[in-house]
């Protein structure tokens, strides 16, 4: 919204500028208002050029569970130069519960949570997807449009939001070992429960002015994270002290930092590099209380503690840096899905002349090394004789191997074999259990549809036809919308074709 912007804001404002920290000694009000929620930031110049320059370049799009047909609107930031033959890393943020029921617009424009990762120079470090969800919010008992509550309910959405991140990874090259979660308040909240009940999900998290229950947050013990909060926020520093007194006690080591927010930039960052080297997973920051704000917004709000903290954690440029660097592979893992990727690249001629020998001679190593993949374009070479003579049997072996080491594409495949009585003895029951072992619900499905497409595609053939199943036309849509998504084209088609 342009209006909000000063319209005394010098041009020569650069974007290198942006990064630093909010302005809190020169607090001359321009007009704020509530169309973004967040609390009032007029003072902070930098912000108000910043989310003028960034949030356009984000996807304003909407998602529909297919599950539960609830719906989400969200942004979404894909990299420049977007290349699907390399993998990316995303961050997913999730603002506080002022934004709820604005629209998508909002969790972009209250602070720096959703744009610093897009900014131009953060992708010059980082390139990288950015998922921003726009929450409705419901009315309760605990307070107006927010998507969980102090006793540690969930709404609907916050379910919604987890559906929407597996479809966001399904269809793009995304890398899933370095998926992160950030969020702040209610974002926070939620990404303390998402990390509570989908413990191997995120390589590293950021959990800014927030707290769960202490009771469920166990698997954080072995998680890497960073939570920031203002010394002054009672709520969240409580939360703060009950993580760490539950480290303690599990004998986990962490790392913990105090220091003003208004110290300058290198300052800050010293006390973080500090932190840093002491080469902990899990590390506390907490702001001087009173130091968050210009002190005449500190006195004008009651919740300025909580709420003025958001940005400058935001704005901590190392911390940034060391979510990226997080990962969730072993070096062994590592080293051996280097090998794939090289194999890959001479397995489709990307950025090499494409040598079938070279490929297979890679896959055999990642697949030593552990890579669950490899087997599975090995058997691609054999079913399709690629570089090798045909060889069906064998193709089968290789599927078996990768399914059995948790790859879903595989398990596919090698209900296609039995399908079509390739290299097994055909049997349209073997052909459904390995496709249900691929997408074994429509809810599971929904979750990752890229890798189950094949699978998704024939169950819903399966259905339509009554072939190994009871004939039911409003199953076998659920399967074809869902491969729909992933554009399969027999899939759209029969969906023109049934009633």
């Amino acid at each position: 919204m342009k209006h909000l912007i000063n319209v005394s804001i010098a041009a020569s404002i650069v974007l290198a500028a942006c990064t630093s920290t909010p302005n809190n000694n020169s607090p001359q009000k321009t007009v704020w208002g509530n169309v973004y929620g967040g609390a009032d930031k007029s003072f902070d110049s930098q912000l108000l050029l910043l989310r003028e320059q960034v949030a356009p370049k984000f996807q304003t799009l909407t998602f529909t569970d297919p599950a539960t047909g609830l719906s989400m609107d969200y942004s979404l930031f894909v990299p420049k130069d977007y290349d699907p033959a390399k993998k990316y890393p995303l961050v997913m943020f999730i603002a506080d519960a002022s934004t709820a029921g604005l629209g998508a617009m909002a969790p972009l424009k209250q602070g720096y949570g959703g744009i610093i990762w897009a900014t131009d120079a953060e992708q010059a470090k980082h390139p990288s997807f950015v998922l921003v969800p726009a929450f409705k919010g419901q009315k309760n008992a605990h307070g107006p449009n927010s998507a969980v509550n102090d006793d540690f309910q969930v709404s609907p959405e916050v379910d919604t939001v987890y559906q929407l991140l597996n479809h966001v990874v399904g269809q793009y090259s995304i890398d899933h070992n370095r998926l992160y979660a950030t969020g702040q308040s209610m974002g926070g909240m939620i990404s303390f429960y998402l990390n509570a009940n989908h413990p191997d999900l995120f390589a590293a998290s950021l959990f800014v002015s927030s707290q769960w229950d202490i009771k469920v947050l166990e698997p954080l013990a072995k998680m890497k994270f960073f939570y920031v909060v203002s010394k002054g926020d009672e709520k969240a520093s409580g939360g703060m002290k009950e993580v760490g007194d539950m480290l303690k006690k599990d004998g986990v080591n962490f790392g913990s930092t105090e220091f003003a927010a208004n110290l300058s930039d290198a300052e800050q960052e010293q006390h973080i590099e500090s932190l840093l080297k002491q080469g902990n997973h899990i590390n506390f920051v907490q702001f001087t209380a009173n130091t968050v704000a210009p002190q005449s917004y500190m006195k004008s709000s009651g919740g300025a503690e909580h709420m003025y903290a958001f940005d400058h954690a935001y704005l901590l440029s190392d911390v940034r840096d060391w979510l990226f660097q997080q990962n969730k592979e072993s070096p062994k893992q590592s080293a051996a899905r280097q090998m794939l990727n090289d194999g890959l690249n001479y397995f489709n001629g990307t950025g090499v002349a494409q040598d079938y020998a070279k490929a297979a001679q890679l896959f055999q190593t990642a697949w030593q090394g552990g890579d669950m993949k490899a087997p599975r374009y090995l058997g691609i070479m054999a079913e399709e004789g690629l570089g090798v003579a045909v060889n069906y049997a064998e193709a089968a072996t290789y599927y078996q191997a990768a399914s059995n080491a948790g790859d879903i594409t595989a398990a596919a495949r090698m209900g296609a074999l039995y399908e079509k009585g390739l290299g097994v003895q055909r049997s349209i029951a073997e052909a459904l259990k390995w496709y249900l072992k691929a997408a074994s619900t429509p809810e599971e499905a929904a979750q990752n549809i890229h890798p189950r497409v094949l699978a998704v595609s024939r169950l819903g053939y399966f259905y339509e036809k009554g072939v190994g199943v009871q004939q039911d036309l409003n199953q076998a849509k659920r399967w074809y919308r869902l491969a729909a998504m992933d554009h399969d084209h027999a899939a759209m088609a029969a969906l023109k074709r049934l009633p």
